[in-house]
């Protein structure tokens, strides 16, 4: 089972690597947009390795998660109520595993998710296997998150905007957080006017 996703992880680095030229830490988004447009049919290729990989998918549950061995480990073992996961700040598919559909994309949408449709995956049961689940059943929605997210994409067009030399905002403080793959991960910036500082 280790073997399996290890190899599939190559199509999904060799597309990270198309894309941003680097295969494990990418420096792709930047300040007004990304750094370069997508490669000459990478649309194509990305949504022929999405479609392996929801086929994938299917057999990765066959062997795993259909797996009497782990099911009996893991089912009933481990049980994080509803009522303990929002009073311990829980987020993401662990949130999800224990019975609150939850996800930032959908009730706080930002970017594009307004016009993608997606469910909130999740199970009620909040025990081992329903945090090891909810995950894969991410997976699952993310294909159909991505292949959205192709067919909406522009053929032609800006993918960065031309920002004036060390550009500043205005004082002031935002707070902005995202769906990770982990939960929410959230920024707090503050801008000084400059006469602050020197106060």
């Amino acid at each position: 089972m280790f073997m399996w996703p290890m190899g599939d992880r190559e199509l999904i680095i060799d597309l990270l690597e198309a894309l941003t030229s680097a295969r494990v830490t990418h420096a792709f988004t930047i300040p007004g947009g990304v750094r370069n447009d997508v490669p000459y049919r990478f649309k194509e290729k990305a949504l022929s390795q999405i479609g392996y990989l929801e086929k994938r998918l299917e057999e990765y549950e066959d062997i795993f998660y259909n797996n009497p061995l782990l099911r009996q480990r893991t089912e009933d073992v481990g049980i994080l109520t509803k009522e303990n996961a929002i009073s311990l700040g829980v987020t993401g598919s662990v949130l999800r595993a224990s019975g609150v559909p939850y996800d930032i994309r959908r009730a706080e949408p930002y970017d594009i998710y307004t016009e993608i449709d997606f469910k909130v995956q999740h199970m009620n049961k909040g025990d081992s296997f329903a945090r090891s689940y909810v995950p894969f059943l991410d997976m699952q929605e993310a294909c159909h998150i991505l292949t959205q997210l192709l067919d909406k994409m522009p053929e032609s067009g800006e993918v960065r905007a031309k920002l004036q030399p060390n550009p500043k905002g205005p004082a002031g403080e935002s707070y902005k957080r995202v769906e990770s793959g982990r939960g929410a991960l959230g920024y707090y910036i503050v801008m000084m006017a400059l006469q602050n500082l020197i106060e």
